[in-house]
């Protein structure tokens, strides 16, 4: 019995001198620097803490790495870069007054004392190419074997276009292609349309029309049968897409989308 007492005595002491040292740290400032396109604001709303935020110690370095991973998901940055200071002076009285420090995520914490530190955030980021070309050829047959027993040039599809990450620097994301050669068309679409600074609302588009003159209608003696429209074209395909998410959170996202599509076949082949 008296052991009981006595455990039970050392753990409210201890808990409740964890209690007085704790620590609070006040988020004063946050800097970044390296965004050359991206802006500013894009990357402030990725983050789980925001100018004005009061933490606990215990729970601070986590929330620098959850930081850090949220701005890797992006896929805007190559390298992401997060340190603190210590402010030489607080906001009151209360506050600690040591001289100005440095920390990255993986050095020590401050150490605990009753007071509350107030600190000043600087991410630094290291963007990466966000424009690319976009080239596919694609082969219209069952696969390899079947299209070089017959090799033709006419039986080729060329995909040529462009990714555009990152647009305005507001983190929209834009491809546009062309198809030529057995298949022609176009597609489009624009993503990630953010409505509002905070990155609650986002819009996406998509479209695209493609038409053949040549499809592939039945086998034969195992050997696919091409029908080859004299005027117009055997087959026109169109449609498009419009969403909406609305993200809750950095991780929770809720999408609604509506979408078309209308294909027309030349009644040749029915």
């Amino acid at each position: 019995m008296l052991r009981t007492k006595y455990w039970i005595s050392l753990i409210i002491i201890f808990l409740a001198y964890q209690s007085v040292n704790a620590k609070n740290i006040y988020i004063s400032k946050i800097i970044v620097t390296g965004n050359k396109t991206t802006k500013e604001f894009v990357i402030i709303r990725e983050l789980p803490f925001s100018e004005g935020t009061q933490v606990d110690s215990s729970s601070f370095k986590s929330l620098i790495e959850s930081a850090k991973e949220n701005l890797t998901n992006t896929s805007l940055f190559n390298y992401i870069n997060i340190k603190w200071e210590i402010d030489s002076s607080g906001l009151s009285n209360n506050y600690s007054t040591n001289p100005l420090s440095s920390h990255d995520i993986s050095g020590q914490l401050f150490s605990p004392t009753p007071s509350t530190e107030s600190i000043t955030i600087i991410i630094n980021v290291e963007e990466r190419w966000y424009y690319w070309p976009l080239i596919n050829i694609k082969l219209e047959d069952r696969n390899f074997s079947s299209w070089i027993k017959n090799a033709k040039m006419d039986k080729i599809t060329l995909d040529l276009g462009v990714n555009l990450d990152n647009m305005f620097g507001r983190a929209h994301k834009v491809v546009i292609s062309g198809s030529y050669g057995y298949e022609k068309g176009f597609s489009f679409s624009y993503n990630n349309i953010f409505l509002d600074r905070s990155g609650r609302h986002i819009l996406g588009v998509n479209g695209y029309n493609h038409y053949n003159k040549t499809i592939n209608a039945f086998s034969q003696d195992n050997k696919a049968k091409y029908l080859k429209a004299s005027e117009g074209f055997m087959l026109k395909e169109f449609g498009g897409e419009i969403s909406y998410t609305y993200r809750k959170n950095i991780r929770q996202r809720h999408t609604f989308s509506i979408g078309f599509n209308r294909s027309s076949i030349k009644d040749t082949i029915l």
